[in-house]
């Protein structure tokens, strides 16, 4: 019976940094790395216990025997990121699954490799081909993780029992194929074609992982849009009720401070009417809902030094549902407040117009930021730290905008945020 620890170590650590990839960007433990390093040296010492030669090759003993070991291996690790990281140990599970289909990917294309460049054979040590490997499997892994970051830059990531069973039973039908060789001496054209299957499998377990999670982000994604959708429908109901009884109070006040005139002088009666007149929406753009929200807006800026300028031809928004207008300006507007609060006084301005350009209506606005704002593919990057659970404001201008077929397009350069959306109109 021999004992050797290298291969053996080698598919440890090339398994638990596949997982990595896979699991780096979620909330990990405190005291994280004392953990990992003692989970790989655990991980390690017990993968030098498995005997390499207990059964004599090209035996079901000797393939039986090697699948238990790499399950068992492969359960380890699952622990040794349950124990890493702060997450849900099925979601831990799922990833690691993930992790084991790049690494048998790798693993399958290495020996697919090997049968055309059968480097084994050469005078190498098995240290020298141990490094050749790892090295080989690290240049795969940093593709895997530039394409995982690529589709999920965030942390959220749903639990899907359905489909990690799935996952783990692909996963096993893998390691029992690559026993095969352990089992019977195949030529070339035999182990090409068992690893080619394998490699099938895995892109399948990949694949699927991706599109569940994927579809689950989206879903993810439309229900938080839908309530920030009736959000701004209730507000829209609210604030319409709230000026409605403002105005027919602003009504009744007229008429009764100019019963007044005759007993208190004019400069008295127009500091009155001045007080009153803020209150008084009649100063109209010919868009109700746009009345609605400018009064709620600019009375804000007043309270807060903050200048609002707005020239808005009101009459040609009309062709757009109440709702979506209000929601669509709502957001515009109070991402240039939250953005001028932060400034100094000098800067705190926010521009906004509507206007029909030929046969569009073009609504742009700027305001002033401060530090650093990254435009990336088109979109403003949110600056708050929760980046998975903001920046649904933009989306959702967005999605409005493409309702009615027009386009936004956002810059920022010298300190300078603006937004510009044109929308054809019907």
């Amino acid at each position: 019976m021999t004992w050797i620890s290298l291969p053996t170590g080698a598919y440890v650590v090339e398994i638990l940094l596949a997982e990595l990839i896979f699991l780096w960007s979620f909330e990990k433990r405190k005291g994280f790395w004392i953990r990992m390093i003692g989970s790989v040296l655990f991980c390690l010492f017990c993968g030098v216990l498995f005997p390499a030669n207990m059964f004599e090759r090209h035996t079901f003993g000797y393939a039986f025997f090697n699948f238990i070991k790499f399950f068992a291996l492969f359960s380890l690790s699952v622990g040794a990121m349950v124990l890493c990281y702060k997450v849900n140990p099925v979601i831990v599970l799922s990833l690691c699954t993930s992790g084991y289909a790049v690494q048998h990917i790798v693993q399958r294309m290495y020996a697919i490799l090997s049968v055309f460049f059968p480097i084994w054979d050469n005078d190498l040590s098995v240290y020298a081909m141990t490094m050749i490997e790892l090295s080989f499997f690290l240049s795969f892994y940093a593709v895997f993780f530039v394409i995982r970051n690529q589709f999920f830059k965030g942390k959220e990531y749903r639990e899907d029992r359905r489909l990690n069973m799935i996952s783990i039973t692909i996963m096993v039908l893998c390691m029992v194929v690559s026993r095969i060789q352990d089992f019977e001496l195949q030529s070339d054209v035999s182990r090409i074609s068992n690893s080619l299957y394998a490699i099938i499998c895995c892109f399948f377990v990949l694949i699927l992982q991706f599109n569940v999670q994927f579809m689950n982000q989206k879903e993810r994604e439309y229900y938080a849009l839908k309530q920030l959708y009736e959000k701004s429908k209730e507000e829209y109901k609210h604030w319409k009720n709230s000026i409605d009884v403002i105005n027919v109070k602003c009504h009744d006040l007229k008429h009764r401070i100019s019963a007044l005139r005759e007993n208190y002088t004019e400069n008295y009666i127009r500091e009155i009417e001045e007080s009153v007149m803020i209150y008084d929406s009649t100063l109209k753009t010919e868009n109700e809902v746009l009345d609605v929200i400018l009064f709620e807006k600019n009375v804000f800026c007043e309270k807060n030094q903050i200048e609002f300028i707005y020239m808005v031809e009101g009459a040609e928004l009309g062709f757009i549902e109440n709702e979506d207008l209000f929601a669509l300006f709502t957001n515009i507007i109070d991402n240039a407040i939250e953005a001028s609060l932060n400034l100094e006084k000098e800067k705190r301005v926010i521009r906004l117009s509507v206007r029909k350009v030929a046969n569009m209506i073009v609504i742009h606005e700027e305001n002033y930021f401060s530090g650093n704002l990254e435009i990336v593919d088109g979109y403003p990057i949110t600056t708050k730290k929760d980046k998975d659970n903001h920046g649904f404001g933009v989306r959702s201008m967005t999605m409005l905008v493409k309702k009615k077929n027009g386009t936004i397009r956002f810059s920022a350069e010298n300190g300078v945020f603006s937004l510009t959306i044109c929308i054809p109109k019907r």
